[in-house]
């Protein structure tokens, strides 16, 4: 493709895919059918600002010939951009810290202000507003580190993970924005994974509050087409669990099956097997090794719920409901 420039095909790839990602994500927050992930607005407004950041630019991208439509797209863009990493910064902290969350989004609107300059004033504002908040948020994500380790209740550590993976994805996206067909062509494998790795990790960290939305919204599409679902749980070698159980390991996996179990049952499933192998019926001599049974175990476990679901299958008919 010798006629097209190597960042602009690559910008066009990687707005495309976020904007996709995003819409999807947003999609799922506003058709919640419990309500409760329509109640965290901070992943609505973050996945809706990231989604217009990657529509704006791809607008920009097609109207790439200039004049006032495309300096109105390029503000519009950059303004979603400037806004999405005081909301990123409220979403990690989990309302600790609110003087650095209200100076974030006083950086954040600032820097818009300075975006709607650019086409009042005449001037060109929009690269000094991109490093005000990449500098900008780099101290209060400094500040917000050390201020959490100081921090005397809570999860120290968890939080703290969480909102250094919140700002460095949004400062990384913003250290790569205003990336163009004017700089010289890069490898292409390269320029993506610069460019544009932002967009992974924003929705990685969008997903530590609603890490089960995508499970949910599944769960639904499957039982909407009939699909008759179970929940396999495979057990533990008998001498690993019993290992593992005096470590910290042991409540995990405890947490863990409780857990399926609650969600098994919020959705009316079945639950087949258990981590446990004398509730699974296996013994020792049914694994390849710690984690994984052999045919036989597996077969022994399924052959129940299988036979169960066959006859409900035929008594039921074959008559799918519409998926949407």
């Amino acid at each position: 493709m010798p006629n097209i420039h190597e960042p602009q095909l690559v910008n066009t790839v990687g707005h495309a895919a976020g904007a996709i990602i995003f819409g999807i994500f947003l999609f799922l927050l506003l058709h919640d059918r419990r309500g409760r992930l329509r109640e965290s607005w901070r992943s609505i407004a973050a996945a809706a600002l990231a989604f217009l950041w990657n529509v704006g630019s791809l607008g920009v991208i097609v109207s790439a010939t200039g004049g006032s439509q495309s300096d109105y797209l390029i503000v519009f863009s950059f303004s979603a951009l400037s806004l999405l990493p005081a909301v990123l910064l409220d979403l990690s902290l989990s309302r600790v810290l609110k003087p650095l969350v209200r100076l974030g989004y006083s950086l954040s609107g600032v820097a818009v202000v300075m975006h709607l300059a650019s086409l009042v004033r005449g001037r060109d504002f929009r690269q000094s507003a991109l490093v005000l908040i990449t500098v900008g948020f780099g101290i209060l994500t400094t500040a917000a580190l050390i201020g959490l380790v100081l921090r005397k209740a809570g999860d120290k550590r968890g939080l703290t993970s969480r909102m250094f993976a919140a700002m460095c994805s949004a400062i990384f996206a913003m250290s790569f924005v205003h990336f163009g067909a004017s700089h010289a062509p890069h490898p292409w494998s390269q320029e993506l994974a610069l460019h544009h790795a932002g967009i992974p990790l924003a929705l990685f960290v969008l997903l530590q509050d609603d890490r089960f939305i995508l499970l949910d919204a599944f769960i639904r599409f499957l039982l909407r087409a009939d699909v008759e679902v179970a929940i396999v749980l495979p057990p533990i070698h008998p001498v690993a669990l019993e290992l593992l159980r005096p470590t910290t390991w042991g409540p995990m996996i405890e947490a863990c099956e409780r857990f399926v179990n609650s969600l098994a049952a919020h959705y009316s499933l079945p639950v087949v097997g258990s981590f446990d192998p004398s509730v699974s019926g296996c013994d020792a001599s049914q694994f390849y090794d710690t984690i994984h049974p052999t045919d036989s175990c597996i077969t022994s476990i399924m052959a129940s719920w299988a036979a169960a679901a066959s006859a409900k299958l035929v008594k039921q008919g074959s008559q799918p409901r519409p998926l949407f």
